[in-house]
């Protein structure tokens, strides 16, 4: 017995010195709780019959019912005196440790007396779980742990709920410490956290948000609660932010942490119910959309709410609305709002419920949250949705308590204060309302940043072992559409691309081109290219430098004006003229408040900054939370050992990946080999070190969980004590987060490696050029740009809009000198080439330049239209190694143009194979492409006019196609294609054209210049320029652009014609927009190029502008020689050749 006594003198010792300082803690810890607690009860199951238990338990759960069932007052004193009793008195202390031969605690036996557990004051609970907290995460017979049960079934005490006293315990344990989940324990216990959000009185953020921190990956993957929602949908709700708007972010962080793949996890079909009313969705929903979705109906369920108010508080009596919602609203496969009774109701406000169709989250209702007036209160009313209320409580009046005691003046004047007092409350009740939706909606953006944060870092990161094929599977259009309509026409990325022959850009050129389109403030995206950037000259010579490299340009330029907070993957090829690495530092995350520094931190996640053997300290500086690293090795071992020492890349705690890029160099493989595997070993290495030593600092911030773990049982219980201290030995090691583990992958870089020139154009010659360029360029030089009074003639937009090209090919480089008087008229586009690791390669950058040879014809032809560029993903030709467009991205990029409006789509390539000898991926792309005009404008697109195809002919030769292979776009399943082929300068077939009698037209395609904006040519004759270019891609752009120029001259004719009408004069030439209907139609626009073409000896129809363009061009030049160009007669000639184009009307 003295034996005992010693112990128990011990427990009091140790209870003594940490229950203060846990008191405190628990206080700081339920402040983090709503202040509210819903004492509702819910039907539980009937409990199996007790197993043999210490006579003190029964005795404890009797004081327990006696003391505290029925109580009202003194429920602290007699709470203080029950719990020292339990702590001071050796015989519940020793009953309070022991457990049952099945693992049972007294926390467990508590729980089988639901009565007495739902009003168990705070302090006495705290002395069960001090005894015995490890039975807090025990489960007996496969049943739920007591954390479970007391989540699940809303287990209450006084004051506090029971759940959130066995989570404060944990936390004050060991606040790093992991759930326990040897058989699933862990799982369910979440499972009904996340659960128990919709219960009547939701489980508190907070303690999800604890639970969360305390899970892993595998128990948190594949949750579903009964209302069909995974944890994050739950979390993203609108209304949880409006409920607790400083717990609602964190959540979503902590649960993106624990398991990011769940930002992938779509909201199925069917009817969902919230706070705020009903959603009904048709389709599969992003958990982004799901967001936005829940705001729009809390959005609108307010706004419903304060149109009743209003409705009432112009009845001038005591009804307000029952806010229902307003109906059903569609949009976007859901609906919402709907209402859960009949609309446009109102109620007498004593039968009005509090929450009046809003869940527990409003604390009554969104708009005020008023309480109920007390009983006894003089006005007997309560206020509601912040309608003032101009009559008493109840349906009867009150009466004056003396009669003809009160004068009329005095009662006048009593209802004036107490009418001035109601519209006091209920305006500081709106100003509270107003301060809250506010925090809302703060909480609201900054879950939007998580969500894209993760989602735009899942769809650039490399997958562990490296990526496995070519690119990401989506392509930019595809990653938007997680963002539902917030990310239209929103700029998530900026690749500059290569800039050929390394020619300076111009800040004044990016500035100007990005002017009016917005970029996100996370960027998933940054690649800059290896040339200098040629700054604007500051006014004063004297003025010092704006930035000290002038690549910073790029940086200022992202945050100060575009508004870039944060980068996830910077690309950056220092290879030549490489920065210092001050100036990478203050590029990436800026020097402080220093006058005429950066101030910025852009948070890097990927970092590609291509310096040969950067520096590790650099690193740690600039990008202290990368995840992914690409490094340029010099093949020097030094670098290697640099690189992995214990203060070089282990100090980067979220680093998961290194990217070593090198040339073998003058080691031999073996040497690299054994370099590089003893740089993966270091790594690992420190790793394990850094773990072992944030292993050793959390155990001792566990403040000694092992040694207060007492279990004081039975003797013939030894054998379960021994085995239970032995698992609280191993929990520390569960309790323990460690750094990542850092995987080394290996990109060799070969010697050579020169690019294969794009497509199979570029052929060299120096020959005669075309005619044809002549003749259209004496046409072009007469013909205006649409007149800026085209607004006042009543048109429809279709006829005042410039010509949109669709430009399908490897990108354009917008930034180039050559591009300079072209820049204005390109516009936005579209990139479907993820090719550049993992990221796009956007549509303002060209691959190889064909696609800037392209729009430079097209708008050399018609220099008045606008080119969408499109940039799809180029592969190599398995047999002649030309790149050729992805048959899959190019299908892309053709929906969207048309889903755009475009009137014409060029498409300079050519794709032949066989579907039958390809792989299912390759046939699948291939089939799309077969039928992609099916599906851009089939029925379920209603009436889409479909805009005007052009595609160029393959250039085989004549006798080298084979009978199965099948070549696109030429063989669509579309009939109305305009196919393409090369002629020579005498207007002869070119040899190489594959089937020349299979195609349409021919333009000239041998033998062509680069040609700037004007028919300028690069040199000072057509004959001094040696880089002329051959092929049908060649013919297909000028084709493109004739069409371009034919419809741009329908709408001057347009123009001519009501001017005319507005004179009150008749036109020669009468053109309308019925006819601008007609050509942008490919029969109108097939007879128009049929009318200015000739046969050439193969009876080949080949484009010959002589037979109108030049007509027209000696009628305008007439016209210029009599001083008549600037008058309305100027556009005569055109109306002229566009109805000789479309023909009489009969």
């Amino acid at each position: 017995m003295s034996e005992g006594a010693g112990a128990g003198s011990a427990d009091r010792v140790d209870q003594a010195d940490i229950g203060y300082e846990y008191d405190r803690f628990l206080e700081d810890f339920l402040e983090n709780l709503n202040d509210e607690e819903d004492h509702s009860q819910q039907a539980g199951e009937k409990a199996p019959p007790p197993p043999p238990v210490p006579p003190e338990w029964n005795m404890i759960i009797e004081d327990i019912r006696r003391d505290f069932r029925t109580a009202r007052e003194g429920i602290d004193e007699l709470d203080n005196r029950l719990a020292s009793r339990l702590e001071n008195d050796e015989n519940y202390a020793k009953a309070l440790k022991w457990t049952t031969p099945d693992g049972a605690g007294f926390l467990h036996y508590l729980l089988r007396h639901k009565d007495a557990a739902e009003c168990c004051p705070p302090k006495v609970i705290r002395s069960f779980l001090h005894h015995n907290p490890d039975s807090i995460e025990r489960a007996v017979d496969g049943n739920a742990h007591p954390l479970t049960q007391a989540i699940s079934n809303s287990y209450y005490s006084q004051k506090a709920s029971l759940a959130n006293l066995m989570i404060a315990r944990l936390h004050f344990e060991n606040p790093h410490r992991q759930l326990k989940n040897e058989n699933g324990e862990g799982r369910r216990c979440l499972e009904a956290a996340f659960e128990a959000m919709n219960h009547k009185k939701p489980i508190p953020l907070f303690t999800v948000l604890t639970l969360v921190g305390w899970a892993t990956e595998p128990m948190l993957k594949g949750i579903v609660t009964k209302a069909n929602l995974s944890p994050l949908h739950q979390a993203v709700m609108f209304d949880r932010g409006y409920a607790e708007p400083t717990n609602q972010p964190k959540l979503v962080t902590r649960l993106l942490e624990q398991y990011e793949d769940g930002i992938h996890d779509r909201v199925q079909p069917g009817t969902y119910k919230t706070a705020a009313g009903e959603i009904v969705l048709t389709n599969k929903i992003t958990v982004y959309q799901w967001h936005q979705r829940t705001a729009d109906l809390f959005a609108s369920a307010r706004a419903s709410s304060e149109r009743a108010t209003q409705v009432a508080k112009g009845a001038g009596s005591q009804i307000v609305p029952e806010w229902q919602g307003q109906g059903q609203h569609q949009q976007d496969g859901m609906i919402f709002g709907r209402p859960t009774a009949s609309n446009s109701k109102v109620k007498r406000q004593d039968s009005l419920p509090l929450t009046a169709g809003i869940s527990a989250y409003a604390k009554g209702n969104i708009m005020s949250g008023v309480k109920p007036a007390k009983v006894g209160q003089e006005t007997g009313t309560r206020d509601y949705q912040g309608a003032p209320t101009t009559t008493p409580f109840n349906d009867k009046e009150e009466q004056p308590t003396g009669e003809d005691k009160t004068s009329a003046q005095e009662r006048q004047r009593q209802q004036q204060h107490q009418m001035l007092d109601r519209s006091y409350q209920t305006k500081e009740t709106e100003r509270k309302d107003n301060l809250k939706l506010k925090a809302a909606e703060e909480a609201s953006k900054l879950v939007k940043l998580e969500l894209q944060k993760c989602y735009l870092r899942a769809t650039i990161l490399t997958p562990k072992g490296g990526d496995t094929g070519e690119g990401a599977e989506m392509d930019e259009t595809e990653i938007k559409q997680f963002f539902g309509r917030d990310m239209e026409d929103i700029e998530i990325g900026l690749h500059l691309g290569e800039q050929p022959r390394g020619e300076p850009i111009k800040e004044s050129d990016v500035i100007q081109f990005f002017s009016n389109r917005k970029f996100n403030s996370i960027l998933a995206y940054v690649s800059l290219p290896p040339v200098p950037v040629s700054l604007i000259s500051p006014k004063s010579k004297f003025s010092r430098p704006r930035y000290h490299d002038d690549r910073l340009f790029y940086f200022h330029w992202l945050h100060e004006t575009k508004k870039v907070n944060k980068i996830l993957k910077l690309i950056v090829d220092d290879t030549q003229n490489p920065h210092r690495d001050d100036v990478i530092e203050e590029a990436l995350r800026g020097v402080g408040d220093k006058e005429g520094y950066l101030n910025h931190f852009f948070d890097v996640e990927i970092l590609k900054w291509r310096k040969i053997d950067l520096d590790p300290g650099t690193i740690l500086q600039a990008a202290p939370n990368v995840r992914e690293l690409h490094l340029e090795w010099s093949g020097s071992n030094v670098a290697l050992r640099g690189w992995s020492a214990m203060d070089g890349l282990p100090q980067l705690t979220q680093l998961r990946q290194v990217h070593l890029t090198y040339v073998q160099g003058n080691e031999s493989s073996s040497r690299l080999a054994r370099n590089m595997e003893e740089f993966s070993r270091r790594l690992k290495q420190c790793r394990k070190e850094q773990n072992e030593q944030l292993l050793a600092a959390k155990q001792i911030t566990a403040k000694g969980a092992a040694s207060q773990n007492h279990n004081a049982r039975r003797p013939d219980q030894q054998k379960t004590n021994g085995q239970a201290q032995v698992h609280s030995t191993a929990g520390l090691r569960r309790d323990f987060r460690e750094y990542p583990e850092i995987e080394v992958i290996e990109h060799p870089k070969t010697e050579s490696g020169v690019d294969v020139a794009p497509l199979s154009l570029l052929g060299r010659s120096s020959g005669p050029k075309h005619k044809w360029l002549k003749y259209m360029r004496d046409f072009v030089s007469f013909i205006p740009d649409l007149p800026v009074d085209m607004k006042d003639l009543n048109l429809s937009p279709m006829a005042m809009g410039k010509v949109t090209v669709a430009l399908i090919d490897d990108g354009v480089d917008v930034f180039t000198s050559g591009m300079a008087s072209f820049r204005d008229h390109i516009l936005a586009g579209v990139s479907f080439d993820r090719s550049n690791d993992r990221h796009s390669s956007r549509e303002w950058s060209s691959r190889g330049g064909h696609g800037t040879l392209m729009a430079k014809l097209i708008l050399a032809v018609c220099p008045h239209a606008n080119i969408i560029p499109y940039r799809v993903l180029m592969r190599p030709d398995k047999d002649t190694g030309a790149m050729r467009p992805d048959p899959e991205s190019a299908a892309k990029a053709i929906i969207d143009a048309v889903n755009r409006g475009v009137d014409i789509i060029s498409m300079s390539w050519s794709v032949t194979g066989d579907p039958k000898s390809m792989n299912e991926a390759d046939r699948r792309g291939f089939e799309r492409l077969k039928g992609v005009m099916g599906e851009a404008v089939g029925p379920s697109k209603g009436a889409k006019q479909p805009p005007l195809l052009f595609c160029a002919a393959a250039d085989d030769g004549i006798d080298s196609s084979d009978q199965d292979t099948y070549e696109l776009p030429s063989k669509m399943q579309w009939p109305d294609v305009f196919r393409i082929g090369a002629a020579t300068n005498s207007l002869q077939t070119w040899v190489k054209v594959t089937k020349p009698s299979e195609r349409d037209f021919f333009f000239p395609g041998v033998d062509v210049p680069d040609l700037q904006n004007n028919f300028q040519y690069s040199y000072d004759s057509l004959d001094a320029d040696p880089y002329s270019n051959s092929g049908s891609s060649i013919a297909c752009a000028l084709a493109a652009g004739q069409a371009a120029l034919i419809l741009h001259c329908v709408k001057l004719g347009i123009y001519y014609t009501r001017k005319k009408e507005r004179e009150n004069t008749k036109a020669r030439e009468e053109i309308t927009e019925e006819d601008l209907k007609n050509m942008r139609q490919f029969k109108w626009m097939r007879n128009a190029f049929e009318i200015v073409c000739a046969e050439n000896i193969s009876q080949h129809k080949v484009s010959y502008p002589a037979q109108r363009f030049e007509r027209a061009s000696d009628q305008l030049r007439k016209l210029e020689d009599s001083g008549r160009l600037v008058s309305p007669e100027r556009f005569e000639p055109v109306a002229s050749l566009v109805r000789n184009m479309i023909g009489w009307r009969t």
